[in-house]
């Protein structure tokens, strides 16, 4: 088929479709664009999404502990969408200061100006146990008591990158007071027990009742003793070896103790163990108990170099040979009292012999021994000696001799 002017013109058929026109391929374009235009990507391409936010702290507590103030609380685990933390935290600590006579508020405004410390995220783990941190904030001034009526209060936010910031937490407030100076111990190690002692401070006078310096007066001091065990693989210090400036993770107070107390022996230890002491004074002021600074950390690895003591009550019996049993003596001993004992190492000297002869290769397990190289006739005298899981071997115990018949002579029994 024709037009008028000779072109020909395509003709539509059953399974056959029209060439394409170039306005197709432009309208096409068009569309394109505008699927562009209207933010639609690729399958495959990744969608932007929020920043996450950790949820915010809900137990946050603050004590002062002499110079310093312990600031506590869980860290976070999902963000506010109920979703896990992509990075690790860090922490942001902000502190103000109320004014006495100020009017507090349940939720403080804090702004950038009291931001305090920030902790990085790599340093976090230094303070934080299973989920809980625990930071100790420095108070820097030489004394660090506020006027009556004066707060400190603290709060943290978190984050895990510079675009969002967890919500405040809840604000932790304290009235700072002058704690006791921190005291300087020292120890003792006996065979039962650590002895400590050394911690005495002066106290101050008690103010006159309802005068302006009551309230920042303690009306009671104690001294408080504690103690954390170090890992087996710690350097071994020795029992005096002062303040060693060594952290002590995981104090735990072991007694309350009155002033008027000036020693502690703890008798829960074990030989070859490694373990930290400190003690604090710790006061009342009003209602509130305030702590010390830490005395020295104290390391202490107790050794056991105590011999036990001298076996007591030897007893020899003569027994007569009998059907392939030959003569002999039965020597036997009261048990040790000691708790850590490994046996006993008996001695004997001949009749005419100066030298006592170890007679067991290894100690004895039982307080008893039968000597079965005795000679007619001859004279012996026996020492005991108990000897401890250390090695330690105690002094001889008192000798007890007794005579070995001649041949032809009656049996006889000997005793010391």
């Amino acid at each position: 088929m024709e037009n008028g002017k000779g072109e020909g013109v395509a003709s539509l058929r059953p399974g056959k479709f029209p060439a394409r026109r170039p306005i197709f391929h432009f309208l096409f374009s068009i569309f394109l664009a505008a699927l562009a235009a209207a933010g639609c990507a690729a399958p495959s391409e990744p969608t932007a999404r929020h920043a996450p936010t950790p949820t915010a702290v809900t137990d946050f507590a603050a004590v002062q502990l002499g110079h310093r103030v312990i600031l506590s609380f869980t860290l976070p685990k999902k963000t506010t969408d109920s979703k896990p933390l992509p990075a690790d935290l860090s922490i942001e600590i902000y502190r103000q200061v109320v004014p006495a006579g100020a009017k507090p508020t349940a939720a403080p405004a804090f702004s950038q100006g009291d931001l305090a410390v920030t902790i990085p995220s790599a340093m976090v783990s230094h303070y934080a146990d299973s989920g809980h941190l625990e930071f100790p904030f420095e108070l820097k001034t030489a004394s660090v008591a506020q006027p009556p009526g004066e707060q400190t209060v603290f709060m943290v936010r978190a984050r895990v990158n510079e675009k969002k910031v967890s919500a405040d937490s809840n604000s932790a407030s304290l009235h700072l007071y002058e704690p006791f100076p921190p005291a300087n111990i020292s120890a003792k190690i006996t065979h039962d027990a650590i002895i400590l002692s050394g911690w005495g401070v002066a106290l101050p006078a008690a103010p006159p009742a309802g005068s302006a310096e009551s309230a920042q007066i303690p009306s009671d001091a104690r001294y408080r003793i504690f103690r954390a065990e170090a890992p087996a693989n710690a350097a071994a210090s020795p029992a005096q070896a002062g303040n060693e400036n060594l952290p002590a993770p995981h104090l735990e107070q072991l007694a309350e103790l009155p002033v008027t107390v000036m020693t502690y022996e703890d008798t829960h230890f074990t030989f070859d163990r490694t373990y930290i002491y400190s003690a604090r004074t710790v006061a009342k002021f009003g209602s509130t108990w305030v702590e010390s600074d830490d005395s020295n950390l104290l390391t202490v690895t107790p050794k056991d170099i105590f011999p036990p003591s001298a076996p007591q009550g030897i007893v020899i019996v003569y027994v007569s040979a009998a059907t392939g049993v030959p003569a002999h003596l039965e020597i036997s001993w009261s048990i040790s009292p000691e708790t850590d004992l490994t046996g006993y190492d008996i001695y004997r000297k001949e009749q005419g012999n100066d030298t006592a002869l170890k007679l067991n290769p290894r100690p004895l397990l039982t307080p008893s021994y039968r000597d079965m190289s005795i000679q007619p006739g001859t004279s012996y005298s026996y020492t005991v000696k108990a000897v401890d899981r250390a090695g330690n071997e105690s002094p001889a115990s008192e000798p007890a001799s007794t005579d070995v018949p001649a041949a032809g002579e009656p049996d006889q029994n000997s005793q010391p």
